[in-house]
């Protein structure tokens, strides 16, 4: 994306062409302390959250309301991402599959 819109440097704004960070740069020991300190006590779910965790986190955010331009992006993007797929033969089929077994069993 950095070679296609021509924003390397001198001319543009990045110093890299992406992806690789500081050149040579490395983490003082002071700084990587820092990193590790932050961390901790982190858990991480590389498998989502445990089913405890989902109800712990869905409680607290009981009574929360979100932000009407927030409310109003995810229907927007709800609703370009299933027109986008309905474009898509395959799944547009999947869809119409499984809505006529709903249908039946209803």
């Amino acid at each position: 994306m950095i070679a296609d819109r021509r924003t390397l440097s001198p001319d543009g704004y990045n110093l890299g062409p992406g992806g690789e960070g500081k050149p040579g740069h490395v983490n003082t020991k002071e700084t990587r302390e820092k990193i590790s300190k932050a961390n901790k006590g982190l858990i991480k779910f590389p498998n989502g959250y445990p089913e405890k965790a989902k109800k712990i986190l869905s409680e607290q955010r009981i009574g929360i309301k979100r932000h009407p331009d927030h409310v109003a992006k995810s229907k927007l993007a709800r609703k370009l991402s299933l027109e986008k797929k309905m474009l898509d033969p395959e799944y547009s089929n999947r869809f119409r599959t499984a809505k006529r077994k709903n249908a039946k069993m209803a």
